[in-house]
């Protein structure tokens, strides 16, 4: 992918209930990944170089590859990145340490068990209860597919959910 240095890229990994997309993505470097998916102004996602493939019987179909695709965040389950780029130096962005919190999210037709994190004394449940956050992030995680118990990615550096399409949410045992 050949972007210019005023350009962060991202190679994403990204799930539905019915398709997983791979592709590229180039945002500002003065933003994060998190907070530009949380843009109430972007109601969709623009990936370039796209593969994409289909549920069937279980199964992953991989489809034609396309220049680029806009995926609409709303119905988007699980986005799948190496990781969300830091503060920009000199940024007034405020680092806050945060807990990490075991947790397991049922998000049909998936299972995504790894770590939240939570303020110091805050409640787990916090994380997805901010009104203003439509995706917000899962470390050192994996993802199934639910009914099946196949396993889709493992150790997941960084994650983000989109908290709407979360059918329950519950600590790690």
């Amino acid at each position: 992918m050949s972007h210019d240095s005023n350009m962060m890229p991202y190679h994403l990994t990204v799930y539905s209930s019915e398709f997983r997309w791979s592709g590229e993505l180039a945002i500002p470097m003065h933003r994060r990944l998190s907070d530009y998916l949380n843009d109430p102004a972007l109601a969709t996602l623009t990936l370039t170089q796209v593969t994409h493939a289909i549920w069937q019987n279980d199964t992953l179909r991989e489809l034609q590859t396309v220049e680029s695709s806009a995926l609409i965040k709303r119905n988007l389950s699980v986005i799948v990145s190496d990781t969300d780029a830091p503060a920009p130096q000199g940024s007034s962005m405020e680092r806050i340490r945060k807990l990490a919190f075991g947790a397991v999210l049922h998000l049909p037709p998936y299972t995504l068990i790894g770590e939240l994190k939570v303020l110091h004394n805050a409640d787990w449940l916090h994380v997805v209860s901010v009104p203003n956050e439509e995706f917000f992030p899962i470390t050192n995680a994996n993802l199934w597919r639910t009914q099946t118990g196949i396993k889709l990615e493992t150790d997941l550096k960084f994650a983000l959910v989109n908290r709407q399409r979360i059918h329950a949410l519950e600590p790690k045992r």
